[in-house]
Protein backbone atom coordinates (compact mmCIF):
# COMPACT_ATOMS: atom_id res chain seq x y z
CA UNK A 1 0.00 0.00 0.00
CA UNK A 2 1.06 3.47 -0.24
CA UNK A 3 2.16 5.97 2.10
CA UNK A 4 -1.12 8.11 3.29
CA UNK A 5 -0.23 11.88 4.31
CA UNK A 6 -3.22 11.27 6.45
CA UNK A 7 -1.58 8.70 8.98
CA UNK A 8 1.97 10.10 9.14
CA UNK A 9 4.81 9.46 11.40
CA UNK A 10 4.80 11.33 15.00
CA UNK A 11 7.57 13.41 16.62
CA UNK A 12 8.21 11.33 19.57
CA UNK A 13 11.07 13.18 21.06
CA UNK A 14 12.91 16.46 19.97
CA UNK A 15 16.76 16.05 19.66
CA UNK A 16 19.32 18.37 21.71
CA UNK A 17 19.57 21.71 19.13
CA UNK A 18 17.06 20.00 16.79
CA UNK A 19 19.29 17.12 15.57
CA UNK A 20 18.62 13.60 16.55
CA UNK A 21 14.51 14.00 16.51
CA UNK A 22 12.66 10.60 16.86
CA UNK A 23 9.28 9.59 15.29
CA UNK A 24 6.92 6.65 15.43
CA UNK A 25 4.85 5.54 12.37
CA UNK A 26 2.31 3.02 13.20
CA UNK A 27 1.06 0.88 10.41
CA UNK A 28 -1.40 -1.69 9.15
CA UNK A 29 -1.14 -1.05 5.78
CA UNK A 30 2.23 -0.74 4.57
CA UNK A 31 4.86 -3.99 4.90
CA UNK A 32 8.47 -3.47 5.18
CA UNK A 33 9.39 -3.63 1.67
CA UNK A 34 6.94 -0.64 0.79
CA UNK A 35 8.56 1.77 3.78
CA UNK A 36 12.38 0.73 2.46
CA UNK A 37 10.74 1.69 -0.95
CA UNK A 38 12.98 4.85 -2.34
CA UNK A 39 11.43 8.11 -0.59
CA UNK A 40 8.70 6.53 1.00
CA UNK A 41 7.72 9.29 3.45
CA UNK A 42 6.15 12.00 0.69
CA UNK A 43 5.91 14.78 2.71
CA UNK A 44 8.98 14.51 5.12
CA UNK A 45 10.49 18.05 5.19
CA UNK A 46 6.65 19.13 5.72
CA UNK A 47 6.77 16.96 8.90
CA UNK A 48 10.57 18.17 9.89
CA UNK A 49 12.17 14.98 9.30
CA UNK A 50 15.81 15.20 9.03
CA UNK A 51 18.77 13.46 8.24
CA UNK A 52 19.79 11.24 11.06
CA UNK A 53 16.80 11.11 12.22
CA UNK A 54 15.21 7.95 13.61
CA UNK A 55 12.02 6.64 12.29
CA UNK A 56 10.45 3.29 14.76
CA UNK A 57 7.91 1.48 12.21
CA UNK A 58 5.56 -0.88 14.34
CA UNK A 59 4.07 -2.70 11.58
CA UNK A 60 0.64 -4.11 13.80
CA UNK A 61 -0.47 -6.52 10.66
CA UNK A 62 2.59 -8.85 10.90
CA UNK A 63 3.66 -7.98 13.92
CA UNK A 64 6.85 -6.26 13.16
CA UNK A 65 8.93 -3.52 14.62
CA UNK A 66 11.98 -1.71 12.91
CA UNK A 67 14.70 1.00 13.24
CA UNK A 68 15.23 3.37 10.40
CA UNK A 69 17.48 6.14 9.63
CA UNK A 70 16.40 9.02 7.72
CA UNK A 71 19.02 8.61 4.42
CA UNK A 72 17.69 11.84 2.79
CA UNK A 73 15.16 14.68 2.10
CA UNK A 74 14.72 15.97 -0.99
CA UNK A 75 13.92 18.95 -2.24
CA UNK A 76 10.81 18.18 -3.04
CA UNK A 77 10.26 17.16 0.63
CA UNK A 78 10.27 13.69 0.39
CA UNK A 79 11.87 11.40 2.79
CA UNK A 80 14.05 8.19 2.17
CA UNK A 81 14.66 5.56 4.98
CA UNK A 82 17.70 3.09 5.24
CA UNK A 83 16.71 -0.12 5.14
CA UNK A 84 15.10 -1.09 8.85
CA UNK A 85 16.77 -3.38 11.64
CA UNK A 86 14.24 -5.48 13.07
CA UNK A 87 13.62 -5.41 16.81
CA UNK A 88 11.01 -7.63 17.42
CA UNK A 89 8.36 -9.69 15.53
CA UNK A 90 6.02 -12.62 15.34
CA UNK A 91 8.31 -15.20 16.14
CA UNK A 92 9.08 -14.94 19.99
CA UNK A 93 12.18 -16.42 22.16
CA UNK A 94 9.65 -18.38 24.22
Amino acid sequence: MAYSTSAPPALVSQGIGGYGKTWMYVTAADAAAAIDANDFITNGAALGLSVSDTVIVVDTATPLTTFHRVESVTAGGAADLALGTSVGSATTGD
